[in-house]
């Protein structure tokens, strides 16, 4: 049997599970004459046809997975990977997605000169003003996704009074923005490649 059918089939159940439906296994002692075998060899073999690697065909069911819910298709199984027009459809929508993350990254890159082109983030620029650091947030000349990723931005946090914390985003909302950046290996890796050692990914699952 593939091995790379059988690895993505476990990663569909895995996208599956995450929007709340477990898919049931086949009972056959011979998974390579089931029909979600079947199925998921004929969107292997569709993607590797577009030259996608084994990364880009997780992230591919990953969106499906996602629309197939948005439209209600939860229930086709392993079906909804090779539906009339679905490749294609979520081919764009990772078009999209992936413009999105480039532009997001070159911000990143330059919040990250922005910050380094000035003095510490938790002192304040002039005698009873805010940090920095909240300044810099407040014109926003740094994202907040920067802050999520940065390590010296939250070692400022750190050291900010409780008043001017409290009107920057909570850890909660923090957490969960690196989450969403650095959940994806390869936006991880770009994101290390420019922000070094600052690269804060502390609550990021592996």
């Amino acid at each position: 049997m593939d091995e790379d059918v059988l690895s993505m089939y476990q990663w569909f159940k895995q996208a599956m599970l995450s929007v709340g439906r477990k898919v049931q296994d086949s009972r056959a002692s011979d998974h390579s004459k089931t029909y979600q075998y079947r199925a998921v060899k004929k969107f292997v073999d569709k993607a590797r046809e577009f030259g996608l690697n084994k990364n880009q065909m997780q992230t591919l069911v990953k969106e499906i997975v996602n629309y197939a819910k948005d439209k209600k298709l939860l229930y086709r199984g392993t079906a909804v990977l090779n539906m009339s027009d679905i490749f294609s459809i979520c081919c764009k929508r990772l078009e999209t997605s992936v413009e999105s993350t480039e532009s997001l990254i070159e911000l990143i890159g330059a919040a990250k000169a922005t910050v380094e082109s000035g003095g510490p983030l938790h002192v304040s620029e002039r005698i009873g003003g805010y940090s920095r650091l909240y300044s810099l947030i407040n014109s926003n000349a740094i994202p907040i996704e920067y802050i999520a990723v940065s390590k010296q931005c939250a070692t400022a946090l750190e050291h900010l009074t409780s008043d001017e914390r409290s009107m920057l985003p909570s850890a909660t909302n923090l957490l969960r923005v690196r989450i969403r950046l650095l959940i994806d290996k390869n936006t991880r890796d770009r994101l290390g490649q420019i922000l070094g050692s600052d690269l804060l990914d502390t609550g990021v699952p592996r």
